[in-house]
This record gives C-alpha cells, sequence and structure tokens, in this order.
C-alpha cells in the first residue's frame, strides 16, 4: 500500500528535500482545480489476489512416535513428558480426537496407549472373572473389576480405560461388553496363527473360540481380513489396516499389491482412515486409483493408477 502526503504549504513543483514521498500528480491537479485546502490523501491499491485459508488434515507422525515410545505394558517403563506427547501440526481438538482414536489414556499427566497384549490380557481376566462369578457380560460391575484385575496382579488405573474400549456404559458403574469388539480379538488370534483359512473352518474354529452366548459374523473383520473366492472355495486371509502404512501413496501402493482390483465396498476400510480436510475420498481416488467398469451394467471397481 501506498501512501501519499501532499502539503498545501509547499509549492507543487517544489522538490521534496525531508524524505517524504512527493504527493501524486493526479491529486496535485484535482486540488489545485479545486481550490480547496487538502492536508493529506491516502491512496489505497486496488488488488485482484486475496489469501485464504484453507482447513488440512492434521500430521500426527510426531504424536505416533512419541505414544509409540511411551507405551504402556506388561514391562512397564517411565512415560516420556505428558506434554511433549500432546504435540502435532494440528488444533487441540484434532489432538484429543486422535488421541480417542487410538485409545489413548492419561496417565501421570502423560498420554500413552496400551500395548494390545496388556489389553488382550485385561479382557482374557475379565472374561475369567465374569465366568468364575456368574457375572453377565451384558452387567459387569466397574467395582467388581477393579477388585478383581487388582488381585491378578493389573493397575486399577486401566480397568475404566479397558472398559470404554472393550464395553458401553449402561449406568452408573455398569457395563456391557461390545460383542463384535470381543469377537474381534479372539478372530486377530486365530487369523495372526494362521494367515488364511477356508471359510467355512474359520467360521467353525472363531464360533469355538469366543464366550459363549456371543455369536460372530464376517461383518465383524470390516479392516482387519479380506474375503475371496478361489475357484469353489471362499477364503477369509488377514489383511490388518492397523499394519499399513499412514501415508496415502504408500497405503494404496499396499493395497493394490494385496489386490489388484477392489471394489469401494471392500476397499473403503483400508483407506477411510486418510481422510479428513482436504482429502475427501473422491479427491483420494482420483489421485491413487483409477475406476474401472467393463459395461454399464457391471460394478465399479478400482485399480493401482
Amino acid at each position: 500500500m501506498a501512501l501519499y502526503t501532499a502539503d498545501t504549504e509547499n509549492d507543487a513543483d517544489t522538490e521534496n528535500t525531508s524524505g517524504n514521498v512527493s504527493p501524486a500528480p493526479a491529486f496535485q491537479t484535482q486540488a489545485m482545480k479545486s481550490g480547496a485546502a487538502l492536508n493529506s490523501i491516502a491512496a489505497c491499491p486496488a488488488t485482484a489476489s486475496h489469501l485464504e485459508l484453507v482447513q488440512i488434515a492434521p500430521r500426527l507422525q510426531r504424536l505416533d512416535t512419541l505414544l509409540q515410545a511411551s507405551m504402556y505394558g506388561e514391562e512397564d517403563v517411565d512415560p516420556e513428558d505428558g506434554a511433549a506427547v500432546m504435540s502435532g501440526k494440528a488444533s487441540p481438538a484434532e489432538l484429543q480426537q486422535a488421541l480417542t482414536d487410538r485409545h489413548a489414556v492419561e496417565l501421570d499427566g502423560a498420554w500413552r496407549t496400551v500395548d494390545k497384549s496388556y489389553m488382550e490380557s485385561l479382557l482374557e481376566t475379565a472374561l475369567f472373572l465374569a465366568i468364575q462369578q456368574g457375572w453377565s457380560y451384558t452387567a459387569l460391575s466397574q467395582q467388581d473389576l477393579i477388585e478383581g484385575l487388582q488381585a491378578n496382579g493389573h493397575d486399577a488405573r486401566l480397568v475404566h480405560h479397558f472398559l470404554s474400549v472393550y464395553a458401553e456404559q449402561q449406568g452408573k458403574g455398569i457395563w456391557n461388553l461390545k460383542e463384535p469388539m470381543v469377537c474381534k480379538v479372539f478372530a486377530e488370534s486365530l487369523l495372526q496363527s494362521k494367515p488364511k483359512w477356508q471359510q467355512e473352518e474359520f467360521m467353525d474354529a472363531w464360533l469355538n473360540s469366543v464366550p459363549q452366548g456371543m455369536t460372530p459374523d464376517l461383518s465383524m473383520l470390516r479392516g482387519m481380513a479380506v474375503q475371496e473366492d478361489m475357484g469353489t472355495q471362499k477364503l477369509v486371509k488377514l489383511f490388518n489396516v492397523q499394519q499399513l502404512p499412514a501415508e496415502p501413496a504408500t497405503r494404496f501402493k499396499a493395497v493394490f499389491q494385496e489386490r489388484a482390483q477392489w471394489s469401494w465396498r471392500d476397499l473403503q476400510p483400508y483407506v477411510e482412515d486418510l481422510q479428513g480436510p482436504g482429502r475427501s475420498a473422491e479427491a483420494l481416488l482420483l489421485k491413487y486409483a483409477r475406476r474401472v467398469q467393463q459395461d454399464p451394467g457391471s460394478p465399479v471397481m478400482y485399480t493401482a493408477r
């Protein structure tokens, strides 16, 4: 922006020796013609360009690194500073949501994730106590669980966190185990021991492993396993989204290495966590995948670009 100042006591043609900017000729002429006294004139140039703030997806790589380093497990170590864990290129609300999505818990002022095997040991002990004490899976007492888990050597502070992950609160101090979450733990255990199963064999093994009264369903494997047809056989194969890269380009590369063509229904669980501000599903597919349809009546498939 330019600012021009005209002093009416000085002649328009006098050289400016004070270091101030001389008045613009157009303004001098207009002032002379009108004969009006003029102390100063401010000129504000117009511009055709502007700046616009655009929200982008949060960058949480540092947060993930710090959470991984301070993970709580069977052989617990002192956590890193809690303030350091609360870091990343994101707003406070986005950071809090990221911590919730990662099942992080605040212990002694530090945010930490809990080792998967330790969480599963909490679940195993809770299920054992429920069977032993005759508790209903749909009405677990938080106080009874605290006492029971603490007696088995578990940190009482983690009981509420365990319940927030694997159960839903039904009332004050009463929790109902989430059947899909519990069944999924047993499915993952089977798939880790044997990554590829015939579907019928897998369903039998899965049904026999879950707590009595719970009914597993293939829809619970969303984002953990893929189903494939091999001739007349139907297969279930381990393919866990939690083990895939977080960066979109490498994520899509890994997905298409696993399978050359995907329907959107099968692909969605493996890319939906990449979505965010500036990263819609449509934008991701347009950039990293190719839409294929053999004819108008055929299903739409996605392949590597």
